[in-house]
């Protein structure tokens, strides 16, 4: 074999050990490299398409907003903070008048919370509420008596006809021999009892540190 060809045999055996040398120090780590990023693309994509979706669901619930509200003050509104029985037993009054029942007695009684206070998570429950009785005797027809209840349960105040009953007292001349009635009927409202006020003095304890002791001389 003559020098030039050993020569030329081991040009090309250089040539071919740089190009297995480039292939793994330069090519294959880029292959590596660009396979990672599709890897991170897809997961980033992903990501992007479930923050769509939250955005879409975030945006309906925006429009949504002005309604909910609502129904939230409708809500205060028949089940509020404070008892307001003088306005309360008025509007019962008139959907007496309007049903054609006379009232005989109207006897409120002391709200009682129901529970042992909410579920933790800030919604609110039945355990929530306090309940406030208010019993009355009513007379008139048996339609006139059935309208009472049934207007009575949409006023403006939650209330729930829990129970009543019905005696006969007579005939009813003005209703062409309807049979007089007298009627007990037990209805509840319900309140939202407001969170009880900090004293000073609970503030104070609260707010307070135990002194250290002082060293001794």
């Amino acid at each position: 074999m003559t020098d030039t060809r050993k020569w030329t045999l081991g040009a090309a055996l250089i040539a071919v050990v740089i190009l297995v040398a480039g292939w793994f120090l330069l090519i294959s780590p880029k292959r590596a490299e660009v396979a990672d990023l599709e890897v991170q693309t897809t997961a980033q994509e992903r990501a992007n398409s479930s923050l769509e979706t939250e955005l879409a669901v975030l945006k309906q619930q925006n429009k949504e907003l002005p309604e909910k509200q609502a129904e939230l003050a409708a809500l205060r509104t028949k089940i509020p903070q404070a008892p307001d029985l003088p306005s309360y037993i008025r509007e019962i009054q008139d959907i007496g008048r309007q049903a054609g029942v006379s009232f005989t007695s109207l006897t409120p009684s002391t709200a009682v919370e129901l529970g042992g206070g909410g579920s933790g998570d800030g919604a609110l429950t039945p355990e929530q509420l306090a309940a406030l009785n208010v019993d009355m005797v009513v007379g008139g027809s048996y339609f006139e008596i059935t309208k009472f209840m049934n207007e009575l349960e949409t006023s403006s105040r939650y209330t729930l006809v829990s129970g009543y009953t019905i005696n006969e007292e007579g005939t009813d001349k003005s209703s062409a021999g309807s049979s007089a009635l007298t009627a007990t009927v037990n209805a509840r409202i319900y309140l939202v009892p407001a969170p009880p006020a900090v004293t000073d003095v609970e503030s104070a304890a609260s707010g307070s540190t135990t002194p250290s002791p002082a060293p001794a001389p």
